[in-house]
């Protein structure tokens, strides 16, 4: 079962986005969040700390958007990736993560991951977040 859910509500779109959100630390799930609202993205967010909790919020479907640390206990964000795009997932893929190294971007992008960003520059992550919702109004 996902561990918790976030309201984040705007009147500027008539369609929340539903993000998955894999992260340990309730500090920069909270953050992201924050950096979503106060962007005008009203979204659905899920937030999972663990490989069980995020197999059941993808079996539970409807996704717009994966954010992913890179790393949270007993599991990978690119253990996540995989298991996603196993799972025919078609939802952007975004790491949002403390540790980015030009070859750890590299190899997340060749996996598939859309973009691999720094936790200290969130500001990035409302654009593609901005993205995955413009796409979910336009279908």
């Amino acid at each position: 079962m996902p561990d918790t859910s976030i309201d984040v509500d705007s009147s500027h779109s008539p369609l929340p986005l539903r993000i998955i959100h894999l992260e340990d630390d309730a500090d920069d799930a909270a953050l992201i969040a924050w950096t979503l609202r106060t962007a005008g993205i009203q979204c659905r967010i899920t937030r999972v700390t663990n490989e069980e909790s995020y197999s059941a919020a993808m079996r539970m479907g409807q996704v717009d958007l994966i954010l992913s640390d890179s790393n949270v206990p007993g599991f990978s964000g690119m253990a996540a990736l995989e298991m996603a795009r196993a799972a025919n997932i078609s939802a952007p893929f975004i790491f949002v993560s403390g540790n980015v190294t030009p070859e750890i971007k590299n190899e997340a992008l060749q996996l598939g991951a859309t973009d691999y960003l720094s936790k200290d520059h969130r500001i990035q992550l409302v654009f593609l977040a901005q993205r995955a919702w413009q796409n979910k109004a336009d279908s």
